[in-house]
């Protein structure tokens, strides 16, 4: 939180404790507070929360007064001391029976929601509810997928990762998905897998299947950007890269990383009370549109983090 909205009252709880942690749009340190929260008639106990040493370090280009983490205790930055104390742990603690679920509708060219209590409007029609993977710590589930109509179809574990702008698979997937739908493979000196097409030209389609529901990714999800290359014997050469990439000097053994992308097509509820996630295919209604242009991002760093090629 800005230091500048923060004030304190006679039953905050200032610690001795720091924290840090890096977005895209920059970095926040400071000191580990714990007070009481309210949120649309919600409460909270005993709530740990940071306050920032620098308001231009990491709020300068976004217009808000807060950062709010919805992940899991496991991955949480702050010391294990608070991780019982989360801004997610704030709603399971209520009556509702809703607590502790909230619902994410991530758009690249209309406005964005996140509706707390429950699966939101209906105007995607009745999602598909799938048990989470136990112990993971993280959102995971099983799933499917297949590169267009005559390829076998293979299974793996995902992760649902709102603060990814890019969907992460293994290193050998990647491989593999690549040479099906017949794009370029071109790793980058920073560590990096990516896929290359012309343009101009159709890509198949992926067809991922979680739990009853199939979700299909066309060449609009799959395209993340334009990319010039840096090297070799193309060296100026732009082509669009897919949103699809590969970590080449770390690996993630077989699950895929699920970012924005996937949220881009899919309308996603986390039930944490239930251990579950529904999802609803905006196909259905409207295509989701992927900027022309946008960074390559390093999806090693939270939240994601400009990066060359």
């Amino acid at each position: 939180m800005k230091a500048s909205a923060f004030k304190p009252n006679s039953q905050t709880i200032r610690t001795l404790d720091k924290f840090q942690n890096s977005y895209v749009s920059g970095r926040a340190k400071g000191r580990i507070y714990v007070d009481e929260v309210r949120l649309n008639g919600w409460q909270g106990k005993n709530l740990a929360f940071g306050i920032a040493d620098d308001d231009d370090a990491i709020f300068s280009d976004i217009d808000a007064d807060a950062i709010a983490g919805l992940a899991n205790d496991a991955v949480s930055t702050f010391p294990v001391g608070y991780r019982q104390r989360t801004f997610l742990r704030c709603f399971e603690q209520q009556d509702d029976p809703d607590a502790g679920t909230f619902s994410v509708n991530l758009n690249y060219d209309t406005p964005s929601s996140i509706h707390f209590g429950g699966i939101g409007p209906s105007q995607f029609g009745t999602l598909e509810f799938i048990p989470l993977r136990k112990p993971a710590g993280f959102y995971v589930t099983e799933a499917q997928y297949v590169v267009g109509t005559s390829n076998p179809e293979s299974r793996t574990s995902v992760v649902y990762d709102t603060g990814s702008a890019v969907i992460i698979v293994p290193l050998k997937t990647a491989i593999q998905l690549f040479d099906r739908l017949k794009v370029v493979k071109h790793a980058t000196p920073d560590g990096l897998l990516l896929g290359l097409y012309e343009c101009e030209s159709q890509l198949e389609v992926l067809q991922i299947k979680l739990g009853g529901k199939s979700l299909f990714m066309r060449k609009k999800e799959m395209t993340l950007g334009r990319f010039r290359i840096s090297r070799g014997k193309d060296a100026g050469k732009v082509m669009c890269v897919m949103s699809i990439l590969a970590l080449t000097d770390s690996d993630i053994a077989d699950t895929w990383i699920l970012g924005g992308p996937f949220f881009g097509m899919a309308y996603v509820t986390f039930d944490s009370r239930g251990s579950r996630i529904g999802i609803a295919d905006k196909h259905t209604f409207e295509l989701t549109r992927i900027p022309h242009r946008v960074d390559i991002v390093d999806p090693r760093k939270p939240g994601g983090g400009k990066r060359g090629g």
